[in-house]
């Protein structure tokens, strides 16, 4: 059994008085859309189903309702009570307020979809008096942290207290700068378990601390770092062993009895040598260089004397390197001594000093020795008996440096002797200072742990109970296992798993986002509503058959966002697809096309829509079929300008005709948002911004703000602020907006305009 038709509707809600056949509708088909704003009567039409679906009479005063059946069977709506009815299910708004919203209100749960057995519910008393002693054990578990925290705060306040006192007072010593609690509480762990016994300091001895720290201990002193030259063993013994060599050569007499022509001619002997033609001329006087005379000069100048030379030279050289680096060494002034010191120091010094010089002067006497040898090497020379005795300076230098540096080491042994006596001092006034705050720190500690004790066992009774709830929970697994499988829907039918329900005693919580929802948003208690309704279509409890029987859903994804709303349509369609007959009632466009796709590929569908209209200053609703630009295209945008465009055409002189414009201020108003948001996408500003925005003229854009404001409201007309003056001026408003529109983007409008007279969908 299907309904063919509903043949007629009067005095019941908004239908006034509607006639089918007046209509010039189609009957119903097994797929039927139904499309409609707010306020047009989906609910009062989804209301007579219901009737249908409780087997309950229409009982309106004055209703008169009639149903037709695809057997011909005609339903009074008196007489549904006594009728042989089909098996109707409908969704609407009054189901959601039945399933959803009362239990909602009481105390933010909603209602069981299965209800539990009597175990089941013996259980759930249990629970419930366990939460309630779970309650009272949470409040003193709540009180004994309180408690746990100000002793934790006394003593905590109290070691920084006492370590803050400690720091200021020993500021001066670098162990003592970043004293903190922590350094306190250590210090007084320590003397606890130190094995001996503590006493606190007298007066007088901690005046004497006070006094020793007050002390500066003077920084340490580098010792002298230097090489003492073996004068005796090294450079001594090369000199005078270089001096006492003397080099037998094939001498020229003139040459070796003038050491400086010698040298001279040495060097121009080398020059020629570089020469290819050296043997040829002579580069000094450009006479004949023979062979004779270089074989004399060679074997004058062999390679015993350069050898020498050479060796002469290295140990000049050495003894210039020993001399630099002694002398380079500096003596620290007496001021950096202790003052005990500073005179034994002074005279060190000096020592030292005079030391150096002595052995400088004696490597001087050294190298001019050397020098005077370079032009004697054809005989051996000497030091001489006169010179210094080597070993001498040597010892006095090394004896010198020697006791320079023990100097050095009293005075650095007495900063550390120093530092020693003040780091003591400073370690007993800070073992005296936690001392006489042992007492105190004890009592802050017992506190702490007294707190920390009642604490502990506060906590256990609440797990305690916690386990005992647990194990009750757990043991309602039959009533468990629903909420998961209808979480799974949710989460399929939101297309977000940010919403799931807990079973709560004999019903169940929501959670968002693993937390409790302190509120249900329309959307949300639609949505379970309607979850519920689909897994009751299946249900095994109530006999409904979805192979015959018919379902009625109005409007059921309330507030859902895009993505949502898509979920939920998907959702729908699988779980209705197998009914025998399907109504589908909506106000919003989105899900108007997805479902109107959808019927179209059944091909067994009807549309239509439900319009308003005011008769008698009375509104009254009408199905009629779907207007052919809903039908056609895929947005609302082009029926919105096809109403107006109707409008500005209309007559509106006479009063009578007033009541056919009341729907156009929202008309318009959608009309002129989706233009204008599509002229001007970068503005999020007001409708009244966007149309100052537009440029039009300005008497004009004021006569449609002020029909605008006036007369949209939320997408419903109000009756009691009808105004028949503003009202009587609808067409020339509406022929404002068209003029607005073309003046703004003509070639877009002329389209429009267009599909008045032929409305196709331009390809």
């Amino acid at each position: 059994m299907k309904i063919s038709r509903i043949n007629k509707i009067r005095n019941y809600r908004i239908f006034r008085d509607f006639r089918w056949l007046n209509g010039g509708l189609k009957d119903f088909a097994r797929f039927n859309l139904i499309y409609g704003w707010n306020g047009s009567g989906k609910t009062a039409l989804s209301g007579l189903f219901a009737h249908l679906e409780r087997n309950e009479n229409v009982t309106e005063t004055d209703a008169d309702v009639e149903f037709e059946l695809d057997d011909g069977t005609k339903i009074q709506g008196d007489e549904i009570a006594d009728a042989t009815v089909p098996a109707v299910r409908v969704f609407n708004r009054d189901y959601v307020n039945a399933s959803v919203l009362a239990q909602i209100d009481q105390k933010q749960d909603l209602s069981p979809i299965y209800f539990l057995g009597s175990d089941v519910v013996q259980k759930s008393e249990q629970v419930q008096m366990l939460r309630d002693d779970l309650e009272n054990a949470v409040q003193k578990k709540a009180a004994a942290k309180k408690s746990v925290n100000e002793a934790e705060a006394k003593y905590e306040g109290f070691c920084i207290m006492r370590a803050k006192m400690i720091k200021e007072v020993l500021l001066a010593s670098p162990v003592h700068t970043k004293y903190n609690k922590a350094s306190f509480k250590d210090r007084a762990q320590k003397i606890r378990f130190r094995g001996r016994p503590s006493t606190v300091l007298s007066s007088s001895e901690r005046e004497a601390c006070m006094e020793e720290i007050k002390q500066t201990p003077e920084v340490d002193i580098p010792k002298i770092n230097m090489r003492i030259p073996e004068i005796a063993l090294d450079l001594f013994f090369n000199t005078s062993n270089l001096l006492g060599k003397s080099v037998i050569s094939q001498t020229i007499a003139e040459l070796a009895d003038a050491p400086v022509v010698a040298h001279w001619v040495q060097q121009g002997l080398d020059l020629h040598r570089n020469e290819q033609d050296y043997h040829s001329t002579c580069k000094f006087c450009g006479n004949e260089f023979s062979q004779q005379r270089q074989k004399e000069l060679e074997g004058h100048f062999n390679d015993a004397v350069t050898s020498l030379q050479r060796l002469i030279q290295q140990t000049i050289d050495q003894i210039q390197q020993e001399k630099e680096a002694m002398q380079k060494v500096e003596f620290p002034h007496k001021n950096s001594f202790y003052t005990t010191l500073k005179e034994q120091a002074d005279e060190a010094k000096t020592a030292a000093n005079s030391a150096v010089q002595d052995a400088s002067a004696y490597m001087d006497m050294l190298v001019e020795k050397l020098e005077e040898k370079k032009s004697k090497l054809f005989e051996p020379t000497g030091i001489g008996s006169d010179a210094p005795n080597p070993h001498a300076i040597e010892r006095l230098l090394h004896d010198s440096i020697h006791a320079f540096n023990d100097i050095i080491e009293t005075h650095n042994a007495s900063t550390k002797k120093l530092g020693k006596t003040i780091e003591d001092a400073y370690n007993k006034l800070e073992d005296n200072f936690v001392l006489t705050a042992l007492p105190e720190l004890a009592l802050c500690e017992d506190e702490k742990e007294k707190t920390a004790k009642a604490y502990a066992e506060a906590a256990q009774t609440v797990d305690s109970l916690k386990l005992g709830i647990r194990t009750l929970e757990e043991q309602m697994r039959g009533h468990r296992l629903p909420a998961e499988e209808l979480n799974e829907e949710l989460c399929t039918y939101l297309g977000h798993g940010d919403l799931r329900l807990e079973v709560k005693e004999n019903g169940y919580a929501l959670m968002r986002s693993g937390h409790a929802a302190d509120n249900l948003s329309e959307g949300e208690r639609t949505a379970l509503a309607f979850l519920y309704f689909l897994k009751s279509l299946r249900g095994t409890g109530d006999a409904f058959d979805m192979q015959s029987g018919i379902v009625v859903i109005d409007d059921p994804i309330s507030s859902l966002d895009a993505n949502a709303l898509f979920s939920a349509f998907s959702y729908m369609q699988q779980r209705t697809e197998n009914c025998a007959q399907l109504f589908i009632l909506t106000h919003n466009f989105s899900f108007f096309r997805q479902v109107k796709i959808w019927f179209s590929q059944m091909k067994v569908e009807v549309f239509y829509s439900l319009r308003t209209a005011h008769v008698n200053g009375e509104r009254t609703a009408s199905l009629s079929p779907l207007d052919s630009f809903l039908h056609k295209f895929d947005s609302e945008y082009q029926y919105l300008f096809k109403q107006v465009y109707e409008a500005a055409q209309m007559d509106t002189t006479s009063t009578s005709n007033l009541a056919d414009f009341y729907g156009m201020p929202n008309v318009a108003r959608r009309l002129l948002e989706a233009f204008l948001a599509y002229r001007f996408p970068d503005n999020t500003g007001s409708l009244a911004k966007k149309l100052k925005l537009a440029g039009y003229d300005a008497a004009g854009t004021e006569r449609i703000r002020r029909f605008l404001n006036t007369y949209s409201h939320a997408g419903m007309v109000d009756p009691a602020e009808d105004d028949p003056a503003i009202l009587a001026d609808t067409s020339r408003v509406m022929q404002e907006i068209l003029d607005l529109m073309e003046s703004l983007d003509a070639k877009h409008y002329c389209r429009l305009e267009h599909l008045m007279k032929s409305p196709q969908p331009q390809g």
